[in-house]
């Protein structure tokens, strides 16, 4: 549920009287900052209140922001987590690590001048909107949502075919971060009045390549793929054997050949292609990089559920036989 919701602490506190009843002996400003720190998901906030009851740390502080901290490093430890079980992914999940400390410090950086500039009635700001973001950051993006570190609000309409993505980062990384205050003091009463106050009308703005130089955008790109025989990942580029059981590995320049072959020259029917030609996929690896080829492809008319999965199999099977 989304934490601007006007609903959601209550929502959050029903789920919570259901489970507990009337038996939590945790302060309400406590409560209702944690409710936050959940980011909408009801389980968070269940293990939050077993955490904060079960802790022998002796104060609120401590208490609480030792449950904060660990959930910014679980959070962080399950997605890049993501790159152990697909190798391929590894340089885009630790580019995606760099995308989202920048969106936190942006924001921080937005409410702390707010701070200068107005005191303690600053309306504070959540969302970042992102311009221009490449196409080669999707499935980088997709990654983050999926692990719960962004929220994705409805895309704005930002001039012809253009949009301003709009996210909300986890909570409990902007309130470990100390986006909302800059007092070196701990008021969870203070606190909790900027995250029920009002939020600016517009989010903060920035476009990609301000969050992301250009060298490092340019680096989003899959990784070769680990050995063919154990699949054990690369140790470098470069490596010719695999350095466990020394089966001879897919040469980089293979790889990329794979990667930058068009679409279009693949063995498909005419139809096929000119599906393929209706859509933002012109190499392999824009198939690769996207996290739902399917969908794309039954926007085009006369396209459907089994013809997308059909030519989307067949782009696959061509790439396996290519690479292996």
């Amino acid at each position: 549920m989304n934490v601007e919701d006007p609903d959601y602490l209550q929502f959050m506190d029903a789920i919570v009287s259901t489970r507990f009843g009337n038996s939590l002996e945790i302060d309400k400003d406590i409560r209702e900052l944690l409710m936050y720190a959940a980011f909408g998901i009801p389980r968070s906030y269940i293990m939050y209140l077993r955490s904060y009851l079960d802790s022998d740390r002796k104060g609120q502080q401590s208490k609480f922001n030792a449950i904060i901290t660990e959930k910014c490093n679980n959070i962080l430890s399950e997605y890049r987590s993501i790159a152990q079980k697909m190798p391929q992914y590894n340089k885009i999940i630790n580019i995606g690590d760099e995308l989202i400390s920048e969106i936190v410090k942006t924001i921080k950086l937005f409410n702390h001048n707010k701070i200068d500039e107005l005191g303690p009635d600053f309306k504070k700001n959540i969302v970042i909107g992102i311009d221009d973001i490449d196409t080669k950051a999707d499935r980088m993006i997709k990654f983050l949502i999926e692990a719960g570190i962004l929220y994705a609000q409805d895309d704005i309409s930002h001039g012809t075919e253009r949009k301003l993505r709009r996210f909300i980062p986890h909570l409990a990384f902007l309130i470990k971060e100390r986006s909302f205050t800059k007092s070196k003091g701990f008021s969870a009463s203070g606190l909790l009045q900027v995250l029920k106050g009002a939020s600016e009308k517009h989010p903060v703005r920035r476009k990609f390549e301000r969050l992301l130089s250009r060298d490092k955008i340019e680096q989003i790109s899959l990784d070769l793929p680990p050995c063919s025989n154990c699949n054990t990942p690369r140790i470098t580029d470069g490596q010719r054997f695999c350095h466990i059981c020394g089966t001879a590995l897919l040469e980089s320049s293979t790889f990329k050949n794979c990667m930058s072959t068009k679409l279009v020259d693949l063995p498909l029917t005419d139809f096929q292609k000119r599906v393929i030609e209706k859509t933002k996929y012109v190499i392999i690896e824009d198939v690769l990089f996207s996290d739902n080829t399917a969908a794309e492809l039954r926007k085009v008319k006369g396209v459907g559920d089994k013809y997308s999965a059909k030519i989307v199999l067949k782009i696959n099977e061509w790439t396996n036989e290519f690479l292996y």
